[in-house]
């Protein structure tokens, strides 16, 4: 009667859908083969809608931005940096704790602002990703980290990038 009492309440809870936001830190590297390098580190926030598929399968689409200052070689002292993302997330369930990967789209826009004229210039890029993390079945919170390559695409160049994000979020169920 034991072993049937511990067997019982080892079983996880099952894995729901709903709406999630999250917020947390990034850090950009990105590269230029002609203009040169740069990095940026700042805030990040993002939205996501989980759909169960099963309960060691989700498919989540997701919307992510962050605003970062940057600094390198390829851009003015006092540059901004932009990042929007929109994709597609498969995760993979074991338990509390997830892996997957992602598809996504992206602009990145950068920004330096002199006196009252800002300057600004934009480019387009898509790329793959991995998540992992876990959340809490009962309470909503999860902590997750990201990490993405793409690309973005300049009118003269095209650049290559790496960001990693650390979040923390609520999902309603």
């Amino acid at each position: 009667v034991m072993v049937l009492g511990l067997g019982a309440g080892a079983a996880h809870a099952e894995l729901k859908s709903g709406l999630g936001v999250n917020a947390g830190l990034v850090a950009s590297r990105m590269n230029d083969p002609v203009a040169g390098s740069y990095q940026s580190s700042g805030l990040s926030l993002g939205l996501d809608y989980q759909f169960a598929l099963s309960n060691s399968l989700s498919i989540n689409p997701f919307l992510m931005t962050s605003v970062e200052p940057a600094s390198g070689t390829a851009i003015a002292a006092g540059t901004h940096a932009t990042h929007d993302m929109i994709g597609l997330e498969l995760r993979y369930w074991i338990g509390s704790a997830f892996v997957g990967g992602h598809l996504f789209t992206q602009s990145e826009v950068l920004s330096i602002t002199n006196g009252n004229v800002t300057t600004s210039t934009n480019a387009n890029g898509g790329g793959l990703g991995l998540v992992g993390g876990w959340e809490d079945p009962h309470s909503g919170l999860f902590v997750m980290g990201q990490l993405d390559g793409g690309r973005v695409h300049y009118p003269a160049s095209t650049t290559q990038g790496s960001e990693f994000r650390l979040c923390i979020g609520y999902r309603w169920k």
